[in-house]
């Protein structure tokens, strides 16, 4: 299967079981699970993220969410209070995945374990982990092997609406979930 078939099942699956835990899936947390599907658990996506407003982003993911309601296989809706989208997997999405639960079962147990990890999670976790993960990563890229101090120093420099506390929360999670470095 190719990376965007791959990709774009991912994307079915992730919101299909998001949706049995929680009823919808919201676009920061696909955006932040798969962020963190790709940099953390290495796997090959294509995607390429920027850090954004809230953290990693990829223009491309929403595309492909886009993409996948044109088709008819996500419902992608304004929530009521205008902030922010419910995501929901279509009958024919739910059949998708069905059809193709053999494929990549890995792949669906890194998905399931991200979406219990970010699951519920208020945006503004999501954005601490996703960036604190995105400058771990920055860093790692150029060679530099960071102290916490220095991670923890770029993300508020990055986020200073986020607090110490929360970075550490952060750092200490993707080390203990074995997503950092």
């Amino acid at each position: 299967m190719s990376v965007t078939m791959n990709r774009l099942l991912a994307l079915v699956y992730v919101v299909t079981r998001g949706q049995e835990k929680m009823g919808a899936v919201g676009h920061t947390l696909v955006q932040k699970l798969f962020y963190l599907l790709q940099a953390g658990k290495k796997v090959p996506l294509g995607y390429k993220f920027r850090l954004y407003h809230y953290g990693p982003y990829c223009h491309e993911l929403w595309g492909d969410l886009n993409v996948l309601e044109e088709y008819g296989y996500l419902s992608i809706k304004t929530k009521s209070n205008g902030f922010g989208y419910e995501i929901t997997a279509t009958d024919t999405g739910r059949a998708a995945v069905e059809e193709n639960r053999d494929v990549e079962a890995d792949l669906q147990d890194q998905v399931q374990e991200l979406l219990e990890l970010l699951g519920g999670e208020p945006v503004r976790k999501l954005e601490a982990l996703a960036t604190t993960h995105y400058v771990c990563n920055d860093w790692g890229e150029k060679g530099v092997n960071a102290s916490k101090e220095q991670v923890i120093a770029s993300v508020l420099n990055l986020k200073p609406h986020l607090h110490r506390s929360e970075v550490e929360v952060a750092l200490t999670t993707l080390e203990e979930k074995g997503l950092n470095r």
